[in-house]
């Protein structure tokens, strides 16, 4: 449930965009603020308008792509293929990108660019501890070579999930996900990273 004071602070921030209507980030702030309410058209309008005034501005891009892929996660092609696209223009390193790059490949069966885009996300996905590594992948037949040196903990066991971030992400979400699918209802079994 949203406090009320949201929707009071929502709609001053309503008031002040429509006097200045060229704050990027006063939008972005708006389409994030749509997204905790709910309010998913709006707050995909909203992120629209923001990414329109600061094409080049990777988090209103990020958050934009991830709001509009989770409408429709089924859906890798137009729109959020290109945001996707472009934040990986911009940041070639962005694990929401790289996820994102690496599962529409995935669905159209080019596994070997699939598998390039989730090497390169490695570093986002797995933290070791000691000798436990944690890991997460999209399919349940994925083999996973750890680095030397590192026992491999079987997903169908605990699972250490990836330190969150300061938002919700692809990578964050895609963990979580499979922490619970691998260890609850699907038995995933992993033998190494793509």
């Amino acid at each position: 449930r949203v406090p009320p004071m949201v929707f009071e602070m929502v709609a001053k921030l309503e008031q002040r965009l429509q006097e200045s209507p060229d704050d990027a980030d006063g939008w972005a702030r708006l389409g994030r603020a749509y997204a905790v309410m709910e309010r998913t058209d709006d707050a995909l309008a909203a992120y629209e308008r923001a990414y329109a005034l600061a094409p080049d501005n990777v988090t209103v891009l990020a958050d934009y792509a991830w709001l509009l892929f989770n409408r429709d996660p089924g859906q890798t092609t137009g729109r959020v293929s290109e945001l996707y696209a472009r934040l990986y223009k911009l940041d070639a390193q962005n694990p929401d990108a790289l996820w994102f790059l690496g599962f529409a490949a995935y669905q159209q069966g080019e596994f070997r660019k699939a598998t390039g885009f989730w090497e390169r996300l490695r570093p986002h996905t797995i933290r070791q501890a000691g000798p436990k590594i944690a890991m997460t992948t999209l399919a349940t037949s994925w083999h996973v070579y750890p680095p030397e040196g590192t026992d491999l903990v079987s997903s169908g066991g605990e699972f250490e999930p990836v330190t969150r971030l300061t938002r919700p992400t692809l990578v964050n979400q895609l963990a979580e996900s499979i922490a619970y699918q691998s260890t609850h209802a699907l038995g995933w079994k992993v033998a190494g990273f793509v």
